[in-house]
């Protein structure tokens, strides 16, 4: 009764406290209840069920389920540079430049570009003239001042006070590659890295499907220091050792 269930439990439990797992009408949920569970519960199943059997492998279960198809980083950021041998060269930007800039690392002085943005003047440029200015790279002089060991705000000051065009002198590690994206951002990066990782440093989106390199969902077409093309799987292939310049172009083939 109603009056020993208030002896027995102290007061009567909310329904939003019952415990639905357990179909026992004594347990407080009534039998209608209880059987609307066990219908809804044989639904989900089903449908869990058929996304299942959508799924190729292990690996393609969550695309089914409808997560976004687009390739992240494939397992880490990328390596750390090493400024202590690297060559230099000049680039010449019209402001505002569209880079963001950061201190390196205690271990090593001065400025380096942390951030190209797409929309923004250094990568619009990139995209009609290929310039070099990749982000990793080192700010070594503005308009010929020597900033190599500069801080974050010497370095601002300087570009502040510049007129329209702006004169970079940039450092790059020797060995290191720059890979061109469609949309205009270049990374920095030493051989070795996976193509996937150097995408979502220069946020550039690829689709993909079984991030093992079996599919060519996520295949991208490249020219190697301006020679032929030949293609690429950026869930699975890693930067080559040797050349300087990669350009990632448009491609079709899997379209």
């Amino acid at each position: 009764s109603q009056t020993e269930r208030r002896e027995r439990h102290g007061r009567p439990r909310q329904l939003s406290q019952l415990n639905y797992s357990l179909p026992y009408p004594e347990m407080g949920a009534p039998r209608s209840f209880t059987l609307l569970l066990v219908v809804v519960t044989g639904i989900l199943q089903m449908q869990v069920f058929g996304l299942l059997s959508k799924a190729t492998n292990g690996r393609n279960f969550l695309h089914a389920l409808g997560r976004d198809s687009r390739l992240e980083s494939v397992g880490r950021g990328l390596a750390r540079h090493d400024f202590s041998d690297m060559k230099e060269h000049d680039v010449i930007l019209s402001k505002p430049l569209g880079i963001v800039l950061e201190e390196s690392d205690e271990d090593e002085k001065g400025v380096i570009i942390a951030k190209i943005d797409p929309n923004g003047k250094a990568a619009t440029t990139c995209k009609l003239e290929r310039i070099d200015i990749c982000k990793g790279d080192k700010i070594l002089a503005v308009n010929g001042e020597d900033c190599t060991d500069f801080e974050f705000e010497d370095v601002m000051d300087r570009i502040v006070e510049s007129p329209n065009e702006v004169t970079l002198s940039l450092g790059r590690p020797i060995g290191n590659v720059a890979v061109c994206w469609q949309n205009g951002v270049c990374v920095s990066c030493k051989p070795g890295e996976y193509y996937g990782n150097v995408a979502a440093e220069a946020m550039f989106q690829i689709e993909y499907s079984c991030r093992s390199g079996s599919c060519g969902t996520c295949e991208q077409a490249v020219s190697v220091d301006g020679g032929g093309v030949r293609y690429v799987r950026p869930c699975s292939t890693k930067v080559p050792k040797g050349p300087s310049l990669i350009v990632v172009l448009p491609t079709d083939r899997y379209g």
